[in-house]
């Protein structure tokens, strides 16, 4: 079985973003609030796409299941008011208000990291439970 593996250490970058995305409100869509770090993190993928030297392979990845992810509330949905005649006019397929996920509710996975390593287990039907998926730059380079 594999050795569990110490937490990364969260990047400047990231503590930056989750601080943002904490404090963001349910009036106006978040990706509206948080339009400097979606404007970062296309020049970095314009950056990769043209080879480009980035310092950081590493930066703007927030690990979601980390622990200070968990503690400042950030892996918890935003909801926005739901206006159903607006709804309608704005999306092809809105979801109706029971599907929805509810203000406070887990925003990535239902039962957090024991919930994604099951289901990840199920989808890759155990093949890549071994794996480490940490390593570190000089491996990649």
């Amino acid at each position: 079985m594999a050795q569990p593996v110490p937490e990364p250490a969260l990047s400047a970058s990231s503590r930056k973003f989750l601080n943002a995305l904490t404090s963001t409100n349910s009036q106006s869509a978040v990706s509206e609030q948080l339009s400097e770090f979606y404007n970062f993190e296309n020049d970095l993928r314009r950056k990769f796409a043209q080879r480009e030297s980035v310092p950081d392979l590493y930066q703007n990845l927030i690990p979601v299941f980390h622990s200070k992810v968990y503690a400042m509330g950030a892996n918890k949905t935003k909801a926005r008011k739901y206006d159903e005649k607006t709804s309608d006019q704005k999306y092809i397929s809105p979801l109706s208000e029971e599907k929805r996920r509810k203000d406070g509710e887990d925003s990535f996975v239902h039962s957090g990291i024991a919930g994604f390593k099951k289901n990840w287990s199920t989808f890759t039907e155990g093949a890549l439970d071994e794996l480490n998926w940490f390593c570190t730059t000089s491996v990649i380079n």
